[in-house]
């Protein structure tokens, strides 16, 4: 066995690896709003950005099988955290803001109570609330 095939075989195994220590995070972020709100837009989107640049790199310049799979890979699990934390964005905006093709805003004065920013919700609704953050009871220790 030659030092490349052991190289490229490790190298494989460790993309492989390195996508599996995705699964814990898209978890957490699967089960838990306050995970995918406290995420990095900026962050994670770079990355996911950057993968694809390696991606289209070593699909058109490189042209490595065990390098294109581990960067796909790598480059799928990234691209679902992203979505899970762009979702969870776009659905707490939604509840404040609804998003509607046929809804007509209009601005008034008068009617303060149902109104965001100047604009009238549609149908007298009122805005939702942000989901309060609960703080847990600090645990005591028992001597």
């Amino acid at each position: 066995m030659s030092l490349d095939t052991v190289l490229t075989s490790l190298y494989a195994g460790s993309g492989i690896a390195a996508a599996l220590l995705y699964l814990p995070q898209i978890r957490t972020l699967a089960t838990r709003a306050e995970a995918r709100r406290a995420m990095s837009l900026v962050s994670w989107g770079g990355w996911w950005a950057t993968s694809w640049v390696s991606m289209f790199y070593l699909l058109l310049v490189v042209h490595d099988q065990a390098m294109i799979l581990v960067c796909a890979v790598n480059t799928l699990c990234q691209g679902l955290v992203f979505a899970l934390a762009v979702a969870q964005r776009i659905a707490d905006r939604g509840c404040r803001l609804p998003l509607s093709a046929t809804t007509v805003w209009q601005r008034s004065a008068a009617r303060v109570g149902n109104t965001i920013y100047g604009f009238v919700l549609p149908h007298g609704r009122r805005p939702c609330r942000r989901p309060k953050r609960t703080v847990l009871p600090v645990p005591r220790c028992i001597p």
